[in-house]
């Protein structure tokens, strides 16, 4: 039986995990949480260790073989094997390579001296002093976070230290990233490569809260739109991944459609908030299990059969008191596919950040027009 290495096992890697389990994997999980959500599921073997620190997961490897080592959605398991592959000879992308999608200013500096995919944006130190001069609207944010963490759009310089400020709850003045704010409707593209080849799995379109602070409330993949939008992105991003040589796994991407003009926000060469859930409810394909296929070197991986069964498909995230309605609402519609609910936390009646979610649930349906109604805004 070939032996996958998963790294964190955590509701967001869940759906990753049973795949492998249902495929016939032995799986083994790193996490630091003696309590997450597979610490005690006997159908895995399960090791208390912080996959953040690289000794100890570099001394688990030592005294363990597997098949293959991958970290679906998690950034800190991601970076983690990313050093640790070479050494111990699993198919991986570069530590470079992880570090410049985890990274947006060290990204948006690779890709200035490319002439590529880059928009005007600014360092802390290099306008500091001057902000009254500044292109405003602009967006201040930490360049190494996600999930909207200290992400705030900036109309004046009368908001610009205020930004500032709540960007370094999440970062210090060296690691702030300010960039010119880009029009458009915001999607997310989620694909998969292997052996260096690339293709578009979905994608998504991204319902944010309102300016300042923008925070993922749900997301819809219209089925009727995917072939136009692959069409438009294909070369975009095909050449986006070439240039920061991504080898395999999966790739989450966020950009602004305006018209033609593409304009990326950020990159990261993991999974998106379960992406892998949504686009199994739009019956697309299963994710996880070609993102398996191209860690273990299978043939053909990138080749997607097209499913005549596709369905329209809603992620709503659920933060605060009034999100309950939606779901109550699809609910009463039969229209639920999928939902989960962490047992620890409630539910808030103010905006905070994307990782404070109660839960989540997915819908699909045949009609887009259907997820009017339950969309959260």
């Amino acid at each position: 039986m070939r032996k996958i290495l998963v790294m964190g096992g955590s509701y967001m890697q869940s759906g990753f995990i049973e795949t492998a389990i249902n495929k016939g994997f032995n799986i083994t999980i790193l996490d630091r949480d003696s309590k997450c959500l597979y610490a005690g599921d006997q159908r895995i073997e399960f090791h208390e260790i912080d996959i953040s620190d690289e000794v100890k997961v570099d001394a688990f490897l030592s005294d363990h073989s597997f098949d293959a080592c991958i970290a679906p959605v998690s950034e800190v398991g991601n970076i983690t094997l990313s050093k640790l592959a070479k050494k111990h000879k699993f198919y991986y992308n570069s530590e470079e390579t992880i570090s410049l999608t985890t990274n947006k200013l060290a990204l948006r500096n690779k890709l200035k001296r490319q002439s590529s995919h880059s928009h005007q944006f600014f360092t802390y130190n290099e306008v500091k002093e001057n902000s009254e001069t500044l292109p405003y609207p602009l967006i201040v944010k930490p360049a190494q976070s996600s999930a909207s963490r200290g992400v705030s759009l900036v109309k004046s310089s009368n908001e610009f230290e205020p930004a500032i400020q709540y960007a370094l709850n999440f970062c210090n003045k060296d690691e702030l990233l300010i960039e010119k704010y880009a029009e458009g409707k915001q999607y997310s593209i989620e694909t998969i490569s292997y052996q260096g080849k690339h293709e578009i799995v979905a994608v998504v379109e991204e319902n944010m809260s309102p300016a300042p602070y923008f925070i993922e409330r749900s997301d819809i993949i219209d089925i009727e739109q995917q072939e136009g939008l692959k069409l438009l992105l294909s070369d975009y991003v095909i050449d986006l991944l070439n240039s920061l040589n991504i080898e395999v796994g999966p790739c989450h991407l966020e950009v602004k459609i305006d018209g033609n003009e593409i304009f990326l926000i950020e990159i990261a060469s993991r999974s998106g908030l379960l992406r892998d859930r949504l686009i199994a409810a739009a019956n697309i394909v299963d994710y996880n299990e070609l993102i398996i296929n191209a860690y273990l070197k299978n043939l053909n991986v990138v080749k997607i059969e097209n499913n005549h069964n596709k369905q329209n498909a809603l992620l709503n995230i659920l933060i605060y008191e009034q999100d309950m309605e939606k779901y109550r609402l699809a609910k009463e519609q039969e229209k639920l596919v999928d939902e989960y609910f962490y047992k620890e936390k409630k539910l808030l009646n103010k905006e905070i950040k994307l990782t404070d979610a109660y839960g989540y649930f997915f819908v699909s349906s045949a009609n887009r027009s259907d997820f009017k109604v339950l969309t959260l805004v």
